[in-house]
């Protein structure tokens, strides 16, 4: 579900503007939004609290994550995750550092998905999220190869300078209080040499005077904590998620904040319809 025309412009090949790609993803949420045009209006409930966005709020969340992202996200999710493991080129022995690994989704993908030799350790500020990955690497009989433990991207102890090959992270630089010290922790652990690899999966609503920047822009300051409330009773950690979505910068902002911190970016890939972004980086030491 890569979109090639993430501005949903007219084009000789699409002469509406639609590309064939997405048309399934925005049809469904078109429908979902005429159902409920009466609560385009509604206030989200709950303010962003220190709380919010960090390994506590997490923690609370933790049980109805996984179902949340695949309501959330119409059942794309996955298939987002799947491209970033491509984009990171994975070889034979790399060492891979996944950030913000949750319960352990892109980890276990680069597991299964990659040479057997390869070692990944999962790092996130959430206890509760990481027993869930935990229990899923030792499900899958991988607990030898892929570790996780509790620790912050702004402060990435105990990773030695250029020790790491390949970075992972999906879903989560929008959530750390410092996202440029976070990238410069990245490219401090990553092994400044030909095939290194950052790959970074997130959020970037299309602008709002796209008619796919109306459509995904409402979707998620009203269905997101909506479907949040309804698999879990955690209405306002939802609400937060879907604020740190709309106010998270565009592509070309954010690439230019990872070539600040000394990253090269080698390319940024747009899925659903420009709404969710893969920026793949190589690191810059030499």
């Amino acid at each position: 579900l890569k979109c090639p025309r993430p501005t949903w412009r007219p084009s000789p090949d699409h002469a509406m503007g639609f590309c064939g790609k997405c048309c399934g993803i925005t049809a469904v949420v078109v429908l979902a939004l005429a159902l409920a045009l009466p609560l385009l209006n509604r206030d989200v409930p709950g303010n962003p609290s220190e709380r919010l966005g960090s390994g506590a709020m997490f923690d609370s969340i933790a049980p109805y994550y996984d179902m949340g992202n695949r309501l959330m996200s119409l059942g794309l999710d996955q298939s987002w995750r799947r491209a970033l493991v491509a984009g990171l080129q994975l070889k034979e022995g790399d060492k891979v550092l996944d950030l913000g690994s949750g319960t352990g989704d892109v980890a276990m993908a680069i597991g299964h998905g990659g040479h057997p030799s390869i070692q990944v350790k999962g790092v996130d500020p959430s206890p509760n999220m990481l027993s869930f990955a935990t229990e899923k690497a030792a499900k899958a009989a991988m607990s030898d190869r892929v570790k996780f433990e509790v620790g912050d991207a702004q402060k990435l102890e105990g990773i030695a300078d250029g020790s790491i090959d390949k970075v992972s992270m999906a879903f989560a630089i929008r959530n750390v209080p410092d996202r440029l010290k976070a990238l410069k922790e990245i490219r401090r652990v990553t092994k400044g040499r030909p095939g290194s690899r950052i790959c970074l999966l997130e959020f970037s609503l299309p602008p709002e005077d796209t008619i796919l920047g109306w459509i995904s822009g409402n979707f998620v300051r009203v269905f997101v904590p909506i479907l949040g409330s309804l698999v879990s009773s955690h209405p306002e950690e939802y609400a937060y998620l879907a604020s740190s979505i709309r106010e998270f910068p565009q592509p070309k902002v954010f690439g230019g904040m990872i070539e600040e911190a000394g990253m090269k970016l080698v390319d940024i890939e747009h899925y659903a319809g420009g709404a969710v972004q893969l920026y793949i980086a190589a690191s810059d030491h030499e």
